[in-house]
This record gives structure tokens, sequence and C-alpha cells, in this order.
């Protein structure tokens, strides 16, 4: 998992940064660095783009392996000399690459009982087939690997309104005694709206996922979840926003108590306060409602990128924050 600085996203219903900076306790403070220490030291560093430029070439070259046995694959991905992180690289690569979601699925808010075989042979699975070739894969590699099963939120509407629509699973990796998130299902493509149309659209934002920003979009059931270095409550989850693959690759962090739910009297505004790593440079910020896009003003000094967000007349309104021009956060807007 890739280390990373300190990230801090706060809010503050009024749009006056003095009066924020003001309530940071030193308390508050000396928390939040132990917190983002303790958290970047427990596992190791992950250089994605590293393992993407030396293996997805020869992954790619591999092409679907059709008819190949899940045994015959992995002795083909281990002429690749891979070390565990890299061979979990490689076996979320192929997945995402070859395997459809099977919209049924999640159209008909159930998980069916896909196998690793079937997965296999039908190329299109739900979550629990991901998750299941996933392990498969893992174990004739020698990989310690688990199925978590759970709830997941993808979208604005789920803020706050947690059911079984939201069942899900996904894996977690134990390597050199840390364990990893792996999201194999939403690492190959998107749903639509209406849960009823897929496209592959890969991102490697769900590997090795920082648990932080994983636990807010992930809920495990208290059985299924290996390790946390980060416990959430159930409550807080269903009310986080929605994290979407920028935030994780910016490495977005937000306070614990930020809601998904934006509330206020229309025409006033929230800030937001977000502090990045120095290689991460954020040049154009937007608000999407439907069909309505507001430019958003950016400001910064040494510590904070400043984000005025203002509060529009609507209900329950799905808004999206888009930051370089990819969606980073989904919220729900209901001004009073």
């Amino acid at each position: 998992m890739k280390k990373h600085n300190s990230i801090q996203v706060l809010f503050r219903v009024n749009c006056l940064s003095d009066s924020f900076l003001n309530t940071l306790t030193l308390k508050r403070l000396i928390f939040l660095f132990l917190f983002s220490t303790c958290l970047s030291a427990q596992a190791q560093k992950i250089d994605k783009n590293e393992l993407s430029e030396k293996l997805a070439p020869a992954i790619q070259r591999m092409g679907a392996m059709e008819g190949f046995t899940i045994r015959a694959m992995v002795d083909s991905f281990k002429t690749l000399r891979c070390n565990e992180t890299e061979m979990s690289f490689v076996i979320y690569y192929w997945i995402t690459h070859h395997i459809a979601f099977d919209s049924r699925d999640a159209s008909l808010f159930k998980q069916a009982n896909y196998t690793a075989s079937s997965t296999l042979s039908e190329r299109k699975a739900g979550a629990k087939g991901y998750a299941a070739l996933f392990k498969a894969f893992c174990d004739v590699a020698r990989i310690k690997c688990v199925i978590v099963d759970g709830l997941a939120k993808s979208q604005p509407q789920d803020i706050g309104n947690i059911s079984s629509k939201n069942n899900h699973s996904w894996n977690a990796v134990l390597i050199d005694n840390s364990w990893y998130n792996i999201d194999a299902t939403w690492g190959a493509g998107t749903v639509d709206e209406h849960y009823k149309n897929f496209r592959f659209d890969y991102t490697d934002a769900w590997f090795f996922t920082n648990q932080w920003l994983f636990n807010r979009s992930h809920f495990p059931n208290k059985s299924a979840q290996p390790v946390s270095d980060d416990p959430i409550t159930k409550i807080s989850f269903a009310n986080a926003p929605i994290i979407y693959p920028a935030a994780i690759i910016f490495q977005l962090k937000f306070a614990s108590d930020t809601r998904g739910l934006l509330t206020g009297r229309a025409g006033s505004c929230k800030r937001f306060l977000i502090t990045l790593p120095s290689t991460v440079n954020i040049h154009s910020a937007q608000l999407q409602m439907g069909a309505e896009i507001i430019a958003l003003d950016i400001d910064h000094d040494e510590k904070y990128l400043y984000l005025d967000v203002p509060i529009l007349s609507y209900k329950k309104t799905p808004a999206l924050l888009f930051l370089n021009n990819i969606p980073a956060l989904g919220f729900k807007m209901d001004s009073k």
C-alpha cells in the first residue's frame, strides 16, 4: 500500500477558512498525525504504475487463455517470475480485463451463487464470482486470500440508504504479515444507475486500496473481515460520501464525521480543505448535478487546497465532485 502524507478534507457550513482553522485543537492535530503515520507504516509501499509497466504487456500477450484450467493459467503467470504482490496484480489485471460483470446480478439486487469454475467458463459473473475466481487463482499460487462478504456503496443514491441491494463480495490477501483489500468487480468496469448495462473500464484503484478509503465504500460482515486497521460503524459507512477511483488515486482523506448528504440553506456554501501529496496537482474542480455543471474556484496555500461548494436548490439530488475532470467524491444535495 502506498505511503502517503496526512490527507484531510474537512467541512465548514460557512466559507471562512479562518473560523475553521481556529477550531482545530492540538489534540486533534496530534491524533491525525499519529493516525496517518500508523496507517502508512503498517504496509509495504506499492507503486501501481511500476507494476503495470512491468507486467501489463506480458499479461496482454497471454490473451483470453480460452480452454485453460486455473492451474494451467497460474503456471503461465509464474513464467513472469513474480513475487506475491506482483502475482496478485497479475491475477487482478487478468480478471478485470476478461471477466464481464453480469448486470442481472445487480438489477435483481441479489448475489447468485457463482463459482470460480463457472465464472471462468462463462467469462461473466456477479461480485461473488469475481471474488471466488480471484481466491481460486491465489490458492493455486499459494497466496493467502479470503473472500469478504458485506455491503458496498457505489452511487450517491446509496448514501444513507443501505439495504440488501448493496450486498457485495471482495477479497483480502495476506502478504508480509499485512492484509490488502482487492475488489476485482469494481476494478473491471461500471454499471449504469439502473444496474442494467456493464462496460469494461479498468482501474487499478481497487487493488491494494488504502484501508481508510476502502472502509468508506465497503463494509464487511463481522465474521468476514480478517483485519481492519480502521474500524468504522455501519452508520458512518452508510452516511459517508461515495468514493470514486480519483479519490484513491489522488490519496484524498476527509474527516471521519463528513457526511455524504450536503444540507444547508440554498445560497450558502461548504468549504473543503484538502491536503494532498506534493506530487498531486489539482488544476480544476467542478460540481455536477444532472446536466448542470458548476466550476469551483480553487485556492491553496502551503498546507491546504480550498474548495467552496455552493448549496443549490435541489432535493436529494446526486452531486458529483470532479477533480481534474474525473469524479472523485459523490454526494446528495438537499437544500433547506
